[in-house]
């Protein structure tokens, strides 16, 4: 994804990416993990379009 990211924001898009967690789930607050989706949905509702990367096919 960091790939496809660095390609697309060099070709002149403005690239806002998915946020990559520094511990493992049970070590954040359920108000942690909440406020990391509401962010991730706000992303998506600001974006123009969104580019879709599908690993295993």
């Amino acid at each position: 994804m960091k790939i496809y990211a660095e390609e697309l924001a060099l070709k002149g898009n403005c690239v806002l990416s998915v946020i990559y967690p520094t511990k493992n789930k049970e070590n954040y607050t359920h108000e942690e993990v909440n406020s990391l989706g509401l962010k991730h949905l706000k992303k998506i509702d600001i974006s123009d379009a969104i580019f879709v990367i599908n690993k295993n096919g």
